[in-house]
């Protein structure tokens, strides 16, 4: 179990949250941060870089499904799983695909996801500064609040990084398990960072994430300081970064539903609107409201 010690207010973030991101004027991103259902249409709007990549993707994606297809991300690394997991069962050779094949067509398919990524989020970040209403939220969080988030990018990341003084910390912060050992720790530690899960905010990123690359050995992390496709693809906490399998995946479960203080903690969740046009964000408890200042 890693070291957690929640409060009870709760934010739940979705794709709307990085779509909606407000970056300081001055810089457009290539693509915007992707939703499940337009990632392919973000992917090929890149052209600046990726090119190999991303023809590989389209078609990899092409062979299998047409020239047509409607697909959602999810859905076709859901049938890369299903089709590398069948072809190994089936006892007959010389078919269609090969596991290898197709294990291949996923990790392009990561590096494609890493590559929208950087060019819709990372980019911005580095170029033209954070997100301003991530900042805000930063602001606004306590010591022992929780983030949970879906989403692989690391815009939060870098506002907690920046704007977390004493506040947040990557080992405490991620509820990395002690037993791990953590290289590059001090790349998304706040300046100072929180020094014990009491005074740190949490942010469980449940489908992995950007900035994450687990060795095999599952006893070692590397915190990646530039999150671009040249120092490694996607790397996820689970085998399945879709699914919900994997040692840190299991934790985050026991932590929604395992021990009284968890449950206390994950009492009541307010999400995140997806629609981008939301320029508040705000997260609901039992007894408060955590809520920015409107714009004016």
């Amino acid at each position: 179990m890693p070291p957690f010690a929640p409060s009870e207010r709760v934010i739940l973030l979705g794709a709307g949250a990085t779509l909606g991101s407000i970056f300081p004027p001055g810089f457009t991103p290539e693509c915007r941060p992707p939703l499940n259902a337009d990632f392919f249409t973000q992917l090929q709007r890149i052209t600046s870089k990726h090119q190999k990549l991303i023809r590989q993707v389209m078609s990899d994606v092409v062979g299998l499904f047409g020239s047509n297809f409607s697909l959602t991300l999810e859905e076709y690394f859901t049938q890369l799983e299903f089709l590398a997991e069948a072809v190994e069962l089936t006892p007959a050779k010389g078919g269609a695909f090969s596991t290898s094949d197709l294990r291949t067509k996923r990790e392009r398919l990561m590096g494609a996801l890493a590559a929208v990524l950087e060019m819709s989020t990372d980019v911005a970040v580095r170029k033209g500064g954070g997100c301003e209403l991530h900042e805000r939220l930063v602001g606004e969080l306590e010591a022992k609040d929780t983030v949970i988030t879906f989403n692989y990018d690391c815009v939060l990341d870098h506002a907690l990084r920046r704007h977390g003084a004493g506040k947040w910390g990557t080992r405490y912060g991620y509820t990395i398990p002690t037993e791990y050992t953590i290289e590059n720790e001090d790349a998304w530690d706040a300046d100072p960072p929180a020094s014990a899960s009491t005074k740190s905010i949490h942010l469980l990123k449940m489908h992995g994430s950007l900035n994450w690359q687990v060795s095999d050995s599952e006893q070692h992390i590397k915190m990646k300081r530039r999150l671009h496709r040249t120092n490694g693809i996607l790397s996820s906490p689970s085998s399945r970064p879709f699914g919900t399998s994997g040692r840190w995946i299991n934790i985050y479960s026991e932590l929604s539903g395992g021990t009284p203080s968890a449950r206390s903690g994950t009492r009541d969740i307010s999400r995140l609107s997806d629609s981008p046009s939301r320029r508040l964000i705000s997260a609901s408890s039992r007894s408060s409201v955590l809520r920015l200042p409107s714009q004016t």
